[in-house]
């Protein structure tokens, strides 16, 4: 017969009768693109478990998505953080009460996690239009903010190059947007591009519209205008620079979609942690810097690669 200190690791060790509701619960994380990819994930998530499975958190009212709240608090939560992780086996984990609930702090941003995208393209739904991009016009996103000074790992703005290489491939007039507001780097755009048309500052859901009912857009190393280009059924052509957030090679995220003959890829210099304290981000960007056209088997070396790269989650 086991004594009570073995009766107590026992009881410890004991799986917990599964709840009649299995919970999802996002704890938001960064702004609309990455609270996006944690709803996402959350659908994926709710797929595998069936109809028992209830997603709490936020909300996004951008999509009419209204916030819940979990009616209490997880005593033996399941937590996911970064993009790496198994959502079979997590599912298994909740649904056979070896947690109580699942925490979202993870993003998730694989496509393998998103095979379909039609799927969200019914969830994201608006009625906001942006502003209208010409036919005759080439939509250049710009972050610069929050990632000028350099302290993101997967973000940095991009060459002025590469933009250059871009007008010169589709032959447009380049039409900037996104985060144009008074900057180093915003200043030096504007003066290698005087004849450009800059988009006066709008809200994120008009952006993110702008650049989803545009013809031909270029990417910024950005979660959300990822997204926004990813969902369109107007966009025809997405110049992608394979870089920091954008380059699976990193080990962590991998959104190359290899198979969407949309997208067209850019090998682009793009400066490593080490070397951006010593980095002044415009005089870095108006730089002769390296970008290369690249080819769709290109891309695809690189994405299977990352494929491998999946691990388990745990506790």
């Amino acid at each position: 017969m086991p004594d009570r200190n073995e009766a107590a690791e026992t009881s410890r060790n004991t799986l917990m009768v599964p709840p009649s509701t299995l919970p999802l619960i996002i704890s938001p994380r960064g702004r609309l693109g990455n609270l996006m990819f944690q709803h996402m994930l959350a659908v994926q998530l709710q797929r595998r478990l069936g109809p028992r499975a209830a997603v709490y958190g936020p909300g996004m009212p951008e999509w009419g998505w209204a916030a819940t709240a979990a009616p209490m608090a997880p005593s033996n939560p399941l937590v996911l953080g970064g993009h790496l992780f198994d959502l079979d086996e997590i599912a298994h984990c909740l649904r056979s009460g070896m947690c109580d609930a699942i925490v979202i702090k993870a993003w998730g941003m694989r496509l393998e996690y998103h095979p379909q995208v039609e799927e969200y393209r019914s969830l994201f739904r608006s009625d906001v239009t942006g502003q209208p991009i010409g036919d005759d016009e080439v939509l250049i996103n710009i972050r610069a903010e929050d990632v000028e000074s350099g302290a993101f790992p997967g973000y940095y703005p991009l060459p002025f190059d590469f933009y250059d290489a871009v007008i010169h491939a589709e032959r447009k007039r380049p039409v900037f947007i996104g985060q144009l507001q008074p900057s180093p780097y915003v200043r030096a755009l504007r003066q290698r591009f005087p004849g450009a048309r800059y988009l006066p500052l709008a809200t994120p859901m008009e952006d993110f519209q702008t650049m989803r009912n545009a013809g031909c857009v270029v990417l910024s190393i950005s979660s959300f205008a990822w997204l926004a280009t990813w969902l369109s059924e107007h966009v025809h052509t997405i110049h992608l620079p394979v870089a920091g957030l954008f380059d699976p090679r990193r080990g962590r995220q991998n959104l190359l979609p290899v198979g969407d003959e949309r997208y067209r890829y850019w090998s682009v210099e793009f400066p490593s942690m080490q070397e951006r304290p010593g980095v002044h981000a415009a005089t870095w960007a108006a730089a002769p810097r390296n970008v290369v056209s690249r080819s769709r088997d290109w891309a695809i070396s690189i994405a299977r690669a990352a494929l491998t790269r999946r691990v388990a989650a745990t506790p």
